[in-house]
């Protein structure tokens, strides 16, 4: 008995000393992954708040006469990571609109949508603005819309579950209906905005753009560009059938032809106060609407600025089609070849052309 005694007494303190070591490695890995969750965590909570703070901070430093002229873009920029296409896109669209543009140190970027997208956009932006030579002068903000307060998104909700055709597609994310809530969004001391689409290149000096503002009339807040296809005509037809001698869906220029949002003014004063605009952010208003109509949508924001428009047309400066030239022709060769040209003509000066639907810009490109 002695003799297994001894035999066994090493082997018994081996794995004693074997177990201590695991639950001290065990011990130090569990550690070391709660330090790196925290410093993902405190990363997104910089970006999400501390950032804020130093935008403000670098605004309280600029001269008043810089903030006075401050030309302010919004994109919509989300899953940009390891999304080449999309980074590609919006490295066309900010190169075309630094080298127009006159006053490049007046733009001041809001990017909405993820961090990662955030950092990609805010990298971009800045390596662009150090090719033209203007370095650290570019103000680049975000706009999470995960932490908007939750009063928005249930707007956000609301208005997206009314119009949309309930089945999931592009642009089911609540990112691309923020735009009609920007005025509850937006700090009170922005007065206008524009959208922008990143499938764009800016063929003009983007203060031209800007300078649209002034032709709003009193009630005018919104400044958007018809379709140029005749998406609406085919989404109307149950409304249109009933009622033959309707403007809804015709072509421009008396027709009520629907829009399309890659290029949009905000005068975000005027929606602020606007009950009219405001009223239609309620389930009860919008579902009348919907009913009218027989509405289902798939096209996000531009579904909800179209159908308003059906029935309050004085809320909508309608932008030459020149600054919002839509590329795309799929209704061209899918059942609407007949009228299509009655949609898609676009004579004058073009300014912005829109590569939506994928449609290639580089022929486009004048930089």
């Amino acid at each position: 008995m002695r003799f297994l005694f001894k035999l066994v007494r090493p082997t018994i303190f081996l794995l004693t000393l074997f177990a201590f070591l695991l639950l001290i490695i065990s011990i130090y890995l569990v550690f070391n992954d709660g330090v790196a969750k925290s410093n993902r965590i405190l990363g997104i909570m910089h970006l999400a708040g501390v950032r804020e703070e130093l935008d403000l901070l670098e605004r309280a430093k600029t001269p008043k006469s810089f903030m006075d002229s401050e030309h302010l873009i919004m994109f919509l920029f989300s899953n940009a990571d390891g999304n080449k296409q999309l980074q590609n896109s919006f490295t066309m669209c900010l190169t075309s609109l630094f080298s127009k543009a006159s006053n490049p140190q007046a733009l001041h970027f809001y990017i909405a949508g993820d961090v990662e997208s955030y950092y990609i956009a805010k990298t971009v932006i800045q390596s662009i603005a150090n090719k033209f030579g203007i370095h650290n002068q570019i103000l680049v903000s975000y706009q999470n819309i995960s932490q908007l307060e939750d009063n928005v998104l249930d707007i956000i909700h609301t208005v997206r579950q009314q119009i949309s055709s309930g089945k999931e597609h592009r642009f089911s994310s609540p990112l691309f209906y923020l735009s009609i809530i920007l005025h509850k969004v937006m700090p009170h001391n922005i007065s206008q905005i524009i959208l922008l689409d990143v499938d764009l290149v800016i063929a003009s000096d983007i203060s031209k753009l800007f300078s649209l503002f002034n032709n709003f009339d009193q009630e005018q807040a919104i400044g958007i560009a018809r379709e140029n296809q005749p998406v609406y005509q085919t989404t109307l037809w149950e409304y249109r059938k009933i009622n033959p001698k309707t403007r809804v869906g015709e072509p421009p220029p008396k027709g009520l032809t629907g829009f399309n949002s890659g290029v949009v003014l905000f005068d975000l004063q005027k929606l602020r106060v606007s009950s009219k605009y405001n009223s239609f952010l309620t389930e009860e208003r919008m579902n009348a609407l919907v009913q009218k109509y027989k509405f289902q949508g798939h096209l996000g924001d531009q579904d909800f600025y179209t159908l308003l428009s059906f029935d309050y047309e004085e809320l909508f400066y309608i932008l030459p089609c020149g600054w919002n030239r839509q590329l795309c022709q799929w209704w061209k060769h899918n059942g609407l070849g007949e009228k299509f040209d009655l949609y898609y003509s676009c004579s004058g000066v073009i300014h912005i052309w829109h590569g939506n639907c994928e449609t290639s810009l580089l022929n486009y490109t004048t930089f």
